[in-house]
């Protein structure tokens, strides 16, 4: 079950690109996230300069990232519904809490974790989750 298809995901970048949170936590931001969702889904966002310049739907093992947040599909089905239950509002609570696991270079994470969430609560009412 694929979240971002070619088909949504010019609105999406446009979407997180024109919102003005994320515009604001990710001013400074050059580097890029991995969301691995389930056993069999994952895409590495790519940011330039506070803009998502790329989303990559097919990431393989040798592509890079700065940071990665992993979880299974059901939790991710949850973190991205139109409301949320306890401790899906965010990906650190789902780490805390559900099983998903933070990987990479945590600072980045920490860094730009306002940036993220705007990212989730994008894709949250833009693509059916």
């Amino acid at each position: 079950m694929s979240r971002i298809t070619p088909a949504n995901q010019t609105a999406l970048l446009d979407a997180i690109n024109s919102d003005p949170e994320f515009q604001l936590a990710a001013r400074y931001w050059n580097g890029s996230f991995r969301l691995g969702m389930g056993p069999d889904e994952a895409y590495v966002f790519r940011i330039r300069d506070g803009r998502v310049v790329d989303v990559n739907r097919q990431p393989t093992p040798f592509d890079a990232w700065d940071f990665e947040i992993g979880g299974p599909a059901d939790g991710w089905r949850q973190l991205l519904s139109a409301v949320p239950p306890p401790f899906y509002q965010d990906v650190a609570s789902a780490v805390l809490r559900h099983g998903f696991t933070l990987g990479g270079d945590v600072e980045s994470f920490f860094a730009y974790h306002g940036a993220l969430r705007r990212v989730i609560d994008v894709m949250r009412h833009t693509i059916s989750a």
